[in-house]
């Protein structure tokens, strides 16, 4: 049996003989004297070892077993012998253009990966850019509007993008997402490159590190720690205003509103038909991510320091704060001129002969919202459906007034609005309001309807009940519920010339 050592080449790890191992060492020894005079060799030997590795992981596909001498040396004539390498002479050029040509193999076209180096979030925009030839500005811009115009939602697709494209972080990897040939002389001006940045940035830190140590000491610890502070603030925040976008955008997915007997879609599509709710809410949720954009990446870098490409941070902030105040005012302006114009239908109806002085005026009773108080509602808060149609139960008005007749009579004003009149006194006439009179009492329901398709314009209804002179009328307890005169409940008045007092 023979004897086997496993070998790491790269991030491929095989069970060598001995002999072939024997092979290898020395393979690589070789090529280690060869780019004794460069800086980087390390870094250049890391990646020919990891080519090997590729090449080699590429056998094992078709058998699955060690590494013998016969295949080790096939990767050898593969890569190129360096026998006469040292010498500088015409061997050793023949022998690095046919290592050049074989690095290369296999990688004509460009490869998928995440470019972290100029990565604004996680790299996936930069790392296309490569593989498709476009400025990865234009790219960017395109993400943004494909953003704006999903209202979000393509968001999840960057996220997937992120998690599912690898991020290039070998130099194999990073000439591939470029599209560059897989060369010694690549490999090495790509290796002197990010070590001359490196240096630069090794020196930068230097800087600041001496800077900070110049400095008096406890005015930079106490001014690390509230910056500190304020970096968890910012950040916690920020994930908040994200967290309420979410939540947000969710809820107007299918949010449970319940004093409309439905949810937020069939809420904007009364108040705000045609989509103009749902380019509203989008265009809300926009305003909202813009500074949460920027409190996440003021807290990021208050924390850890990270510095993102801040251009595109503000790029992509404004861009969304702008989209969301066109959005926006383009639909408060359709919205405004919905409700420019009120229309209203008025009806007089004589209450004819009483017996006596008095008029019975009973509010009846509200079977939608059963339990209702007197205290003040608004409007959309007592709103509910019932077949086709919406029950309004809290834009009913009632009042007493003085009349120059000598018999009781009552006026119903039916409003709504409109963009012109025409359209507010149509939806006004669409309103189902009902009262009943029988025996001296005036019974008017505390609530009107009207048909589920028509848009809520502000519809209302105003009751005046005109009392002749001296007088009485005979209210019960719920007056509260259409007055503001609440302390008018079970009170009897009676009519002083306009002036409606106690009688008793």
């Amino acid at each position: 049996m023979k004897t086997t050592i496993n070998v790491q080449l790269g991030p491929y790890n095989f069970p060598f003989e001995m002999e072939a191992y024997e092979y290898l060492k020395d393979y690589i020894q070789k090529l280690n004297d060869s780019f004794a005079h460069e800086v980087s060799k390390d870094e250049i030997l890391e990646d020919i070892e990891t080519r090997i590795g590729e090449l080699l992981q590429q056998k094992r596909e078709m058998k699955n077993y060690s590494v013998d001498l016969e295949e080790i040396q096939s990767i050898a004539k593969i890569m190129g012998e360096f026998d006469d390498f040292n010498d500088g002479g015409e061997s050793h050029t023949q022998a690095k253009n046919h290592m050049e040509e074989t690095l290369n193999e296999g990688h004509a076209r460009r490869k998928i990966f995440r470019d972290q180096d100029d990565a604004v979030i996680g790299g996936v925009c930069s790392g296309l850019s490569y593989y498709l030839g476009w400025d990865p500005v234009v790219l960017r811009i395109v993400m943004v509007i494909l953003l704006l115009i999903s209202f979000g939602t393509f968001f999840m697709a960057y996220v997937i993008a992120w998690a599912v494209i690898p991020a290039a972080k070998t130099t194999t990897e990073k000439l591939l997402m470029r599209g560059n040939p897989v060369t010694l002389d690549n490999i090495q001006q790509h290796v002197k490159t990010e070590a001359n940045k490196a240096n630069r940035n090794v020196k930068r830190w230097g800087r600041k590190l001496e800077d900070s140590f110049n400095g008096d000491a406890g005015s930079n610890s106490v001014w690390k720690f509230f910056r500190l502070l304020a970096g968890v603030f910012l950040f916690c925040f920020g994930i908040s205003l994200l967290f309420l976008i979410t939540i947000f955008m969710a809820w107007s997915e299918g949010g449970d509103l319940m004093f409309l007997g439905g949810d937020i879609h069939d809420f904007t599509s009364w108040v705000a038909p045609d989509g103009i709710g749902e380019y509203m809410l989008a265009g809300i949720a926009l305003i909202i991510l813009s500074p949460a954009i920027g409190l996440l990446y003021t807290g990021i870098h208050y924390l850890l320091g990270l510095r993102f490409k801040r251009k595109w941070i503000y790029l992509f902030s404004t861009l969304s704060l702008i989209a969301g105040l066109l959005v926006c005012t383009y639909t408060g302006i359709r919205l405004a001129k919905d409700f420019d114009t009120q229309g209203s239908i008025a009806r007089n109806v004589p209450l004819g002969d009483i017996k006596g002085d008095t008029l019975f005026l009973d509010i009846a009773e509200d079977p939608y919202f059963i339990g209702r108080g007197n205290d003040e509602e608004d409007v959309l808060d007592m709103v509910t459906m019932d077949g086709d149609f919406r029950v309004l139960s809290a834009a009913v008005e009632v009042r007493l007034a003085d009349t120059d007749r000598d018999e009781f009579w009552l006026e119903v004003i039916q409003s709504a609005r409109g963009s012109n009149l025409s359209e507010a006194g149509n939806r006004a006439n669409q309103m189902d309001f009902r009262y009943t009179w029988v025996n001296n009492r005036l019974t008017i329901n505390p609530y009107f309807k009207i048909p589920s398709q028509v848009p809520y314009r502000a519809q209302a209804v105003e009751v005046v009940v005109h009392v002749p002179s001296r007088k009485h009328v005979m209210l019960n307890g719920r007056w509260g519920w259409v007055s503001w005169k609440d302390d008018w409940n079970n009170m009897l008045l009676i009519n002083e010339e306009g002036n409606f007092q106690y009688y008793y």
